[in-house]
């Protein structure tokens, strides 16, 4: 391996700031941030305040919820769980003295809140305390809890309050399709749920925001192929579209006074914010397209956004981007330290042709100084499978590439980005296509001489650690290891674990089980886990709400069963405090410590 300077403790304790929200008058942003070398809450005045703690260990040590201002900017409120389990109560804390209440306490349930009534005295917000997860709201003060709505299918996307405080915008989903969403109004009392917008059955149509004339929604919608933002008209169901055509482009915030929209635009691989007038269409985009940004939210009137961006080379930073003439500045600015940013490597991105001829997007990272030899290679598979690898910024596979690893990100068929066409691709053919797009990625590392043929391994968490399994199975004379993590190894098993939103999502993606149990069969790794050559690392959290930890034992048994042994042939891991991954600085470094070393070992 080559030689570098970069420590993998020190990399990944950089500090991280995650879901920023800007408070409803404009003034102040409130962050999650590790700086202190545990997550906390903060909050800056904009545009160049320093990000004050607000609180001093009330967070659970991994993050699962975004965060959400009281309207009198004086509260925030934020999700708990326990050990990554991910049944969140909702908590609040007094931005001035620190005072923390609990606001629900459903330990068998997952919530979520979502935004408060224009008066303050109601939060909307989901839960999963009847089943599917459904819309409610909750008195702040008594803490009485109102069921708005009771649909036998996810809401989501869901709860902002009308303007005069009467009624509320979800999703959700009644078709026999279930891929399909619309955009439906309920009344503050539950009395009343009526569907408003539907572009086309299929489509999936997602409520951003209403308008300061409270008849006008803001919306994300596929039915063109790609997400694009469109405003509509409530009374009539009118629709007047945004952003480009064929172009990749969500909605994520109104400017107070409802004449811009700001919206993330997805292109090669990079997301970079875009300014639209809402009346005439005019756009502007704020910074350089190259890059990911996270998130953007407007401040200080609409005369600014908040936008947490990185790059491959440097980790996400919260900015504060004037929308006119003005400098941006960082409100999280990093110390590297003794990292040289300079050893970042610049990755490239590249297509490549699928076993059927499909071009297959993918960002590689190659490392320096391999003096004239073939490097060892990492095929990183990406969860979801509705995600994406960006041209952002990846710790561990920075330190891989210092490592002297070549690493493959594959955008294979159902990842989003690329329109719903190329997601939809590996419908009802999870372990299919998309394990031949992956396969492909190692073909082309070969034949353009990038990677040594003999050491190439395979690593994913999630989705990403379910096509690990199915790879090293399916393809097993391909890989010399794998590190699956949080990974899927029998579909039908988990599917019977899972609570009724995952079953949903299941269903939708690979037909009924019972209907289609030849297909469930044959992609469940663990049927064909005596096809395993390669040397395996299974590493799982034990509070896994996603992926259950069973899905590992399962098919570490299995191994054991056909005569594998372990120490030798595989490792197994469980992480006894962790769930389905995490945002810890601790517990990730547990992870990746665990993942690195064995890649190293065995590669």
């Amino acid at each position: 391996m080559s030689k570098t300077t970069i420590e993998l403790e020190k990399l990944l304790s950089l500090p991280t700031a995650l879901s920023p929200r800007v408070s409803h008058d404009g003034r102040r942003v409130a962050f999650y941030w590790n700086a202190t070398g545990r997550t906390e809450l903060y909050v800056a005045d904009l545009p160049d305040g320093k990000p004050m703690q607000v609180t001093h260990g009330e967070l659970p040590r991994a993050i699962r919820t975004g965060i959400v201002w009281n309207r009198a900017g004086t509260k925030l409120v934020f999700g708990k769980d326990v050990d990554g389990n991910e049944k969140n109560d909702i908590w609040w804390i007094d931005v001035e003295s620190g005072d923390v209440r609990q606001l629900t306490d459903t330990p068998d349930a997952w919530e979520l809140a979502l935004e408060f009534s224009p008066d303050d005295r109601w939060l909307s917000f989901l839960s999963t305390r009847d089943g599917y997860q459904n819309l409610h709201k909750l008195d702040v003060e008594s803490l009485d809890g109102v069921r708005l709505t009771d649909f036998d299918a996810s809401v989501f996307s869901s709860g902002q309050w009308s303007p005069n405080g009467k009624s509320l915008l979800l999703s959700t989903n009644e078709s026999e399709d279930l891929k399909n969403v619309d955009v439906y109004v309920v009344d503050a009392e539950g009395e009343e749920v009526r569907r408003i917008f539907r572009e086309s059955e299929g489509s999936r149509d997602l409520p951003l925001a209403w308008l300061p004339d409270g008849e006008r929604i803001v919306i994300t919608s596929d039915a063109s192929g790609v997400n694009r933002p469109a405003i509509v008209d409530v009374k009539s169901g009118d629709v007047r579209w945004l952003g480009m055509e064929a172009v990749e482009e969500k909605a994520t915030d109104v400017s107070k006074d409802g004449r811009l929209l700001l919206s993330l635009r997805n292109r090669d691989a990079s997301i970079a914010p875009v300014v639209t007038e809402i009346d005439t269409g005019e756009e502007r985009s704020l910074i350089d397209a190259t890059g990911f940004t996270y998130w953007a939210g407007f401040a200080l009137g609409g005369t600014a956004a908040v936008i947490d961006r990185a790059t491959p080379t440097r980790k996400g930073e919260l900015f504060v981007v004037p929308l006119g003439e003005g400098n941006s500045r960082s409100l999280t600015p990093i110390d590297y330290g003794t990292i040289d940013p300079s050893e970042f490597v610049e990755p490239s991105y590249i297509h490549y042709a699928s076993s059927d001829g499909l071009s297959i997007p993918a960002i590689l990272y190659e490392p320096r100084d391999t003096d004239g030899e073939r490097p060892p290679a990492v095929v990183e598979i990406h969860g979801g499978p509705w995600g994406q690898c960006y041209l952002a910024f990846y710790d561990i596979v920075q330190y891989l590439v210092s490592r002297g690893f070549a690493v493959l990100q594959p955008n294979f068929r159902g990842s989003t980005g690329y329109g719903r066409a190329f997601t939809d691709l590996n419908s009802m053919d999870w372990g299919g296509g998309d394990l031949r797009d992956v396969i492909a990625g190692v073909e082309y590392l070969i034949r353009e001489g990038k990677a040594d043929p003999e050491r190439i391994a395979a690593y994913g968490g999630s989705y990403g650690g379910y096509m690990t399994y199915i790879a090293l199975v399916k393809a097993p004379d391909l890989w010399k290891a794998g590190v699956a993590w949080i990974g899927v190894t029998d579909l039908p098993a988990m599917y019977e674990e899972s609570t009724p939103d995952f079953q949903y999502i299941l269903r939708m993606m690979m037909g009924d089980p019972a209907e289609n149990e030849e297909l469930w069969r044959d992609r469940s790794a663990i049927h064909f886990a005596g096809n395993l050559k390669a040397k395996l690392l299974m590493i799982h959290g034990v509070h896994d709400a996603r992926c259950p930890v069973s899905q590992a034992r399962a098919f570490r048994d299995r191994l054991l069963e056909l005569g594998y042994e372990e120490g030798t042939d595989f490792e197994y891991v469980e992480l006894g405090r962790v769930g389905h991954g995490s945002s810890d600085i601790g517990e990730r470094l547990e992870t990746y410590e665990t993942i690195v070393r064995y890649l190293e070992e065995n590669v």
